[in-house]
Order: structure tokens, then sequence, then C-alpha cells
């Protein structure tokens, strides 16, 4: 803490140096959860009978090119006309009330809407295979909240970043062999009395 200026107050030098580093971090993250990538994959939303009316062959080229291996060959009028008779479908059926998971075994019974809609069906199960939050930022959250407490206010930064990253890779920190750490510190420095 010799290092703060006196002009700046203890919590303004954590929000700085802990807070904007911390946020930055999760800005990443979340960038990268929604991508242009992640954004196309976010496009099968389309396909579910609550979002039907946003529905076009344009909203959802960009998910079907990226997942094209799990598709027959994609023709573009063929898919156009097949989401013009899912739109219909919806409406008819009265199918906007049901979730995912229902619809998803409606459509598998029923041969009739396999072979009308293998595209939208293909689609419906990409789309629930795919995860649905961003659990790890809200974790990393969770974890800053719990490890910077009244008591450790004035830990330092660097302290403070290690315990966090330790925290958030407890896997990594649980498979350390803690006598080689022992050992490595004991070797560091003659002592007095021996750590073993």
């Amino acid at each position: 803490m010799r290092n703060i200026a006196e002009n700046v107050s203890i919590p303004a030098y954590y929000r700085q140096k802990v807070y904007e580093e911390y946020l930055s971090k999760l800005l990443a993250e979340l960038e990268m959860r929604f991508s242009n990538s992640q954004k196309a994959t976010l496009n099968l939303q389309y396909f579910l009978p609550s979002n039907v009316e946003l529905l076009s062959f344009d909203s959802v080229s960009p998910a079907l090119s990226k997942y094209k291996l799990f598709y027959d060959e994609i023709d573009e009028y063929v898919v156009e006309s097949e989401i013009e008779r899912w739109k219909i479908t919806v409406q008819q059926h009265n199918l906007k009330e049901k979730s995912l998971s229902d619809l998803l075994k409606k459509m598998s019974a029923d041969t009739i809407f396999q072979l009308s809609y293998p595209t939208v069906l293909k689609s419906l199960k990409l789309l629930a295979t795919l995860p649905v939050t961003t659990a790890t930022a809200e974790r990393s959250f969770s974890t800053m909240n719990r490890i910077l407490t009244d008591l450790r206010i004035s830990m330092n930064v660097d302290r403070l970043s290690a315990l966090a990253l330790l925290s958030s890779h407890s896997n990594l920190a649980q498979a350390i062999d803690l006598d080689k750490v022992i050992d490595l510190f004991a070797e560091k420095c003659d002592r007095r009395m021996p750590l073993r």
C-alpha cells in the first residue's frame, strides 16, 4: 500500500487495481462467449415456436452454415419453403405454449413432422444441446465476493489476484502435491529447525 498516492483512497485504489482488471477479464470472456460465431448459434432460437415470427432463411443461414455437418444438403429454396410451412404449422397447432423438450418429443414421435420438417427438427435438437448460461462469469463474481471480505480489504493486490486465480482454478490447485511444495520451500533457506 506504500505506493498509493495520497489523493487516492483505498477503495478507489482497489477499484482501479483489482476490480477493473477483473472486469476486463470478465468482459473478454463475455466477448468470446458472444462472438459472431456464437451469435450465429443463437440464431437457432428463431426455430422455437415462441420466436417463429422472426424466423426467415436470412436470420438462420449463419447457424445453418456453421452447423452444416449436421444437416443434409441445405438448399435455400427448400429450407425457405420448410420455414414458411413451419410458421403455418406453429399457428395452426398452437405450438407456442410448448417447451423445447415437449416439442422435440412430439416431433420425434410423429413421422410426418420428421419428414416434413427435417431442418427444423435438427435445429431444435442442436438448440437443446447448447449451454444455457454464462455460469463461468457469474461464478467469477461470486469468487471475488468470497475472497474480498471486510477482513481482507487491506490485502495486497498481487495476493488478491493470486487467491482469485487459485479459487477459479481450484481443480488445478487440488492436484498440487503439497509435500513437494513443502520440500521446495524447505530447500530455499537454511533453517534452525527442519521442516521435515
